[in-house]
């Protein structure tokens, strides 16, 4: 065991992973403890406080609800119709009663009811000395109604009702079972509630619905809710089952410091509202609030348990096929001496090792022939010369290197090959100013210049101080070369001023680079002369399209319209000058007018002609604005058929759309939900209808609408807000002012106008 120990070092890597994996795993386990403990330890203190906060929004429930219950009995005692009917009743008994006022009583009682805030099962007005009622139903005598409608078998109750004592406040009977219906054959428990002023001779009354307020209002509350009035009645519970010690909540009333305490297994929770004095208890079980509770910890604590194991394991697991191949990569990268003597190449099951390990292998394969080399080139080149065989861009060529660093000029050439789609064009290519650049410098300097290819179309020529006499004599002699193969290769020649310091050499050569895209749009092979570094700066603007320009072609493009997009577009290539304006200007255009035509196909939902999607490729052939415009357009042809393809297919867009505004008028529809179902873009969808008809899908739906009103108004009773929400209209403001806009007056004024007789 100990041998065992001694071979696993502490500054190894598999050691520092295990390492770091259990001190993660320990921070964790000891956040879980400490949050699972404070956890555990407030438990009792959050479910107190939160049933605190239920109990207190029981009282406020409840409480506002008997503030509306009070509001509304009063408006009825002080009613001055059913006062007019108390005089008469008192004058002239109950058959000398004005009925039609009985009868808008009884109305406005059924609209009372029928407001579903109110809960009320019915709310009816007892004349104490003339022993008749009015109620949702009809007048009633007393005695048939006890006997009719609402079966008591509670004298309390009865004298409570019809017998009661005065009050300016709300006053509430217990809930009660009441056997209701003609017959009786149906049982409701109702919270009887009165106003009874002083020297009224009427009370009102009204029975609460308490199982549907409950239900609503409180129905996700899973405890025992208990309410008493001032003398310790249960006026009413939601559990009938459960019983309630009256003497613990007077007792706890009185002498508990706190509005809660346990007992026998249960939590009590107690709320007096001052201004009432009604008192308001929730009760629930100890069992039912912690068995749920401990079954949780359990089972955290359980699984707490098996993460931990299962994360050690495999932190011990993990540890260990990370090391297996570190261990290898330091055995291949220890390795020494030739490539052949190196070990097979090893396999690893993660993929960035693998490449790792194939890539040390090619750098042993590689290591002997770069150093020989490295030994006899000591100069800056040198490094150049392996960027182009990291990149792997240059064909086979003997290369010769100056063997002393000194001063020299850099000649760059970028090539332009059109033809680009013929097989290995560009290698070819390449290969031929290659051999041009080797034998013209050989003939004229009697030794060829070192040469380099940098890019896929882009060489290198290090040309030393001493020749520089016969740098342009060399130059115009390749050119005249090359002008014999003009129509495959258009050639940019960039020369840097004299370089006397290899630190100037990677600043010079990415302002060539810039040099380059300065390139004319002209059939004719291009040369740029420097005479000092700080003296190459770059005057290429981007190009600037104006927003109008861009919004028309947009449109011209949707609506399929092809003179006016070739007069637009034609207009943006004819307004570059050939020598004012560079390639990479007309390539830049050429790009956005092509990401034009992506997005309005796009936008109709159509594919990509195979001409756009092969354009990188036939923008290669382009030398000429000339031809870059004639590629757009022949291009735009194609696009324009497959756009004009897809509106022929939908000539019937206009007619259905205004089907359906003429069958859904009535509805709240609009442009996008058309649009939707007709599977095309909403903007699009607009400027079809603008287009074709003339009129804004808005004027269209308002003017369907505003027919449809006309006859309405003119043909039916119906009050003037009641047609605007037949039309469509659901505010009637709006549909006045809209109305009034299309015909000049007012709805009320346009039925008065034009009135027929309604049958």
């Amino acid at each position: 065991m100990l041998e065992l120990i001694r071979k696993f070092k502490l500054n190894s890597l598999p050691v520092r992973i295990l390492f770091c994996f259990l001190t993660v795993l320990s921070i964790l386990s000891t956040i879980f403890v400490f949050s699972f403990s404070y956890y555990s330890r407030g438990i009792e203190k959050e479910i107190v406080a939160y049933h605190e906060a239920l109990n207190q929004q029981t009282v406020d429930s409840f409480d506002k609800q008997f503030r509306v219950w009070r509001g509304l009995l009063l408006g009825y005692q002080f009613d001055s119709r059913i006062q007019q009917i108390a005089e008469q009743s008192y004058t002239s008994g109950k058959y000398s009663l004005d009925y039609i006022m009985v009868d808008n009583i009884i109305k406005s009682i059924q609209t009372t009811i029928s407001q579903s805030s109110y809960y009320l099962e019915d709310l009816f007005i007892v004349f104490k000395d003339q022993n008749f009622i009015i109620n949702k139903q009809a007048l009633i005598d007393k005695d048939r109604f006890l006997d009719k409608y609402y079966h008591l078998a509670n004298s309390n109750l009865e004298a409570w009702i019809f017998a009661p004592s005065p009050s300016s406040e709300l006053s509430i009977f217990p809930n009660t079972e009441f056997q209701i219906g003609y017959n009786g054959n149906k049982t409701k428990s109702l919270l009887p509630v009165q106003i009874n002023l002083p020297k009224s001779e009427y009370n009102i009354v009204a029975f609460i619905d308490i199982d549907r307020l409950y239900k609503d209002q409180f129905g996700y509350i899973f405890a025992d809710q208990f309410v008493l009035n001032s003398s310790f009645d249960i006026i009413f519970q939601s559990n009938e089952k459960q019983p309630l010690d009256i003497s613990l909540v007077s007792d706890s009333l009185e002498h508990s410091s706190t509005d809660w305490i346990l007992h026998d297994q249960h939590y009590y929770f107690f709320k007096k509202n001052n201004e009432n004095h009604q008192i308001y208890v929730t009760a629930i079980a100890m069992s039912d609030m912690n068995k749920t509770l401990l079954k949780l910890n359990h089972i955290t604590l359980v699984l707490f348990i098996l993460a931990l194991v299962l994360a050690i394991i495999t932190s011990i697991v993990f540890s260990k096929q990370l090391n297996t191949p570190v261990r290898n990569l330091l055995k291949q990268m220890s390795l020494e001496g030739e490539p052949e003597q190196t070990n097979p190449l090893l396999r690893s099951s993660i993929f960035e090792f693998q490449m790792i390990n194939e890539h040390i292998q090619k750098l042993h394969l590689n290591r002997s022939d770069i150093e020989s080399k490295l030994a006899n080139h000591e100069n800056l080149l040198t490094h150049y010369h392996y960027m182009t065989r990291l990149k792997n861009i240059s064909f086979n060529t003997n290369w010769n290197w100056p063997k002393q660093t000194g001063t020299f000029y850099i000649v760059m050439y970028q090539a332009r090959i059109r033809h680009i789609l013929e097989e290995n064009i560009v290698n070819e290519s390449m290969k031929r100013i290659y051999d041009h650049i080797h034998q013209i410098s050989a003939d004229l300097f009697g030794q060829s210049i070192t040469t380099i290819q940098m890019e896929d179309t882009q060489l290198l020529s290090f040309v030393p101080d001493s020749l520089h006499g016969k740098l342009n004599s060399f130059l115009d002699e390749f050119v005249q070369v090359m002008d014999s193969e003009k129509s495959s290769i258009l050639l940019t020649i960039a020369v840097s001023p004299l370089i006397t310091e290899s630190t100037q050499l990677q600043s010079v050569y990415h302002q060539l680079l810039q040099r380059t895209k300065l390139t004319k749009p002209i059939t004719e092979h291009q040369i740029f002369y420097t005479s000092d570094t700080n003296d190459i700066t770059i005057t290429d603007e981007p190009m600037i399209l104006w927003l109008e320009e861009d919004r028309l072609i947009s449109e011209y493009l949707l609506m399929g319209n092809i003179s006016l997009s070739q007069q637009t577009i034609s207009k943006l290539f004819d307004e570059m000058d050939e020598w004012t304006s560079t390639t990479a200007q007309l390539i830049e255009l050429s790009d956005y007018v092509i990401r034009k035509y992506k997005r309005a196909l796009k936008q109709l939902k159509v594919e990509f002609p195979s001409s756009l999607i092969n354009f990188k490729l036939y923008l290669q052939e382009c030398v000429t604005i000339e031809h870059y415009k004639m590629l757009i357009l022949s291009i735009l042809d194609d696009v324009l058929q497959l756009i004009n393809e897809k509106r022929a297919g939908a000539q019937d867009i206009i007619n259905t759309v205004l089907s359906y505004i003429e069958n859904h008028y009535q509805d709240d529809i609009s442009l996008d939900s058309i649009a939707s179902k007709l599977n095309m873009s909403t903007g699009y969808l607009s400027l079809y209808i603008k287009e074709n008809t003339g009129i804004n899908f808005i004027d269209h739906l308002n003017g369907i609408r505003l027919k449809h009103a006309k006859h309405m108004l003119q043909s039916t009773n119906l009050s003037i807000q009641g047609v605007g929400m037949q039309v469509g209209y659901r505010n009637a403001t709006s549909f006045i002012r809209m109305f009034k806009k299309e015909t000049g007056v007012t709805p009320g004024d346009f039925r008065k106008k034009t009135t027929y007789p309604l049958i």
